[in-house]
């Protein structure tokens, strides 16, 4: 059965859109716990920094180069905060 462009074929709208619902807090939750498992995790941003450098070694392009520098130090300075939190200390 057709509404304008719906098509009932199953479950109701509302079933399915909590079935969504379920699956979307489900794989967020998934998300959150990978996040924070890297987030706080100094080595994570250390090797992102130097895949960022390695990266730059390849290039020709100076301004790409300069630009994947920056994102190593950035990087950098990620880990840095890591440690801090790990260690309880204020962020600078």
């Amino acid at each position: 059965m057709c509404f304008a462009t719906l098509c009932y074929a199953g479950p109701t709208l509302e079933t399915k859109g909590a079935a969504i619902h379920a699956s979307a807090s489900h794989s967020s939750g998934l998300n959150n716990m990978m996040l924070a498992s890297f987030i706080n995790d100094p080595e994570h941003w250390l090797e992102r920094a130097e895949q960022m450098r390695n990266l730059a070694d390849e290039l020709d392009d100076e301004q790409a180069k300069e630009t994947m520098l920056r994102i190593a130090n950035d990087y950098g300075r990620l880990a840095k905060r890591a440690e801090q939190r790990a260690k309880g200390l204020p962020s600078q």
